[in-house]
């Protein structure tokens, strides 16, 4: 609260985090070490975890997943018969391209299509997938 009071309330734009960084810890239990750069995407993954032990015995159990999370689906088509088999995963951040493109729309885009390999199953394989 400290963090978002102070950008709130002051002029700076940036915030010096000294003090959440002593107060957060790091997996192995120690506080964040501010002199070594760490991404976005690593600091969410520590975060999300705490949150998801903090909560796994509450009524809050799947708070972080229905806020943050979502479901990506991976698709393997026949070019045979058409079969797709579909696979799912939880995630909670994507890796998207964002050089040479102008929106975050592209960039889903992009990561949408994503590439396409057409199969063809043969023999017991293909009776066995249907």
């Amino acid at each position: 609260q400290r963090t978002f009071v102070y950008l709130m309330y002051s002029a700076r734009k940036d915030y010096v985090p000294v003090s959440f960084c002593y107060s957060f810890k790091e997996f192995d239990g120690k506080p964040t070490n501010t002199a070594i750069q760490h991404d976005a995407q690593e600091f969410l993954n520590i975060l999300f975890e705490r949150l998801e032990t903090i909560f796994q015995d509450s009524p809050y159990k799947y708070i972080t997943q229905s806020i943050f999370g979502g479901k990506l689906c991976s698709q393997v088509i026949c070019s045979g018969c058409g079969y797709i088999s579909s696979t799912y995963e939880d995630y909670y951040t994507l890796s998207l391209e964002i050089k040479n493109q102008h929106t975050l729309e592209e960039s889903l885009g992009k990561f949408i299509v994503g590439s396409l390999s057409l199969i063809h199953i043969s023999g017991a394989h293909e009776t066995s997938l249907h």
